[in-house]
């Protein structure tokens, strides 16, 4: 079985995978004992997997992006609002102009997008308020 086969089984399973330095990070559903077992096996091929990946969907998003016009919200449209501060987020020259209460949900919505145009497995339960933090934009 390979690692690539692992990671299938425990997100079908209901388990979203990530990766946290040199650990596993398993949320959602807690997969059966053996799969865990089949994990600890595979856990090194498994990082560089999901490694990949993660690279993977960054690119397309960076390579999809779009510019909102200056003062509206790609998410809602709307202009500046007192108690919703904009968050800004460039590529290269591009631009994109987010209320801060639209962030989350712009991110989930960018990586579910990448996940499907790339044919990985979208995860079981896509929360804004946990993936915003998954994606980095800076080059390493």
């Amino acid at each position: 079985m390979s690692a690539l086969d692992v990671i299938r089984i425990a997100r079908a399973a209901g388990a979203n995978l990530m990766v946290d330095g040199s650990s596993l990070v398993l949320e959602g559903e807690s997969p059966p004992p053996q799969v865990f077992d089949m994990l600890r096996a595979h856990k090194p091929e498994i990082l560089e997997l999901l490694q990949a990946e993660r690279r993977a969907v960054v690119r397309y998003i960076a390579n999809h992006f779009q510019s909102s016009p200056p003062g509206r919200c790609a998410v809602c449209g709307d202009g500046k609002r007192e108690d919703d501060p904009f968050v800004l987020v460039f590529v290269g020259e591009d631009r994109a102009d987010l209320h801060a209460s639209c962030h989350p949900a712009w991110v989930a919505q960018q990586e579910a997008e990448a996940r499907v145009a790339l044919g990985i497995e979208t995860p079981v339960d896509i929360r804004p308020e946990c993936d915003a933090s998954r994606i980095e934009t800076r080059a390493k």
